[in-house]
This record gives structure tokens, C-alpha cells and sequence, in this order.
């Protein structure tokens, strides 16, 4: 038990120093917390993505996290990560009112289609080069 209560007191204060640290980036500014899952019922965490708008260029970190300065007014970020089909939000001050997160789902990349198929054909002799003994 001990050990759980030092390892949850840890993560505590690892978020409290990462909140300490935005703050004091963007004094002027409020921070915000942007929170980065790939979507679908699991809704994992996605690390690495990058975070960017007018004056944000953050990386989410392992657990899917991005502490951003929030602009005045509204302001859009893309979040884009390889893998997965980037994403546009709107944020702003009110974005992160009364403590609340955005959350941002990012949809996993598919094959769709490569090339076509034919269904013509022809003849090519396997050694046409020329002086190739046939």
C-alpha cells in the first residue's frame, strides 16, 4: 500500500510541477490542458503529437498530454501525429473554464486503396534484352 500512495504522490506532483512550469512560460496568458486519444471505444492516450497554433507548439507526452499558453479570444491548433489523420479544434480561455480538459480524438490512418486492377494482359518474353540467347 505504501508503495501505491508514494507512486500516486509522485504523478501529483509531476502534474503540479508540469501546471507550475506553464504558468510560469505564459505569466500573462491562462494554460490549458489538452488531452490527445486515438479514437475509438479504448481511447488511448497518443504520445507525441504535436500540438501547434499561433504561438502553441507543444508535444503531447506518454500519457496523451499538451500543457498550452491559452490566447485571448479563440484560436485554432492542429494536432498531428504519424499514423492517424490530423485534426483542427478551436480553444480559447473559456475552452479550459472552471478547470475542464479538451479532449482531442484522432482517427488512426486506413489503406484504402493502392493502385487499380487491370485485367488485360500481354505476352512479354522473359529475356528481351538484346543479345539474349533465346
Amino acid at each position: 500500500m505504501g508503495r501505491i500512495a508514494v507512486i500516486v504522490g509522485f504523478v501529483i506532483c509531476a502534474v503540479a510541477a508540469a501546471a507550475a512550469s506553464a504558468r510560469a512560460a505564459c505569466p500573462e496568458l491562462a494554460t490549458g490542458k489538452i488531452t490527445v486519444v486515438e479514437a475509438g471505444e479504448a481511447m488511448r492516450p497518443v504520445a507525441g503529437a504535436r500540438v501547434r497554433g499561433p504561438g502553441i507548439d507543444v508535444t503531447t507526452d506518454a500519457a496523451g498530454i499538451a500543457l498550452v499558453c491559452v490566447p485571448n479570444g479563440f484560436v485554432d491548433v492542429t494536432i498531428v501525429r504519424g499514423g492517424f489523420e490530423p485534426a483542427t479544434t478551436p480553444i480559447g480561455n473559456r475552452s479550459f473554464s472552471h478547470g475542464a480538459d479538451v479532449v482531442v480524438r484522432l482517427v488512426p490512418h486506413t489503406l484504402t486503396s493502392i493502385g487499380g486492377t487491370s485485367t488485360s494482359y500481354a505476352r512479354v518474353p522473359l529475356n528481351a534484352s538484346p543479345g539474349a540467347i533465346a
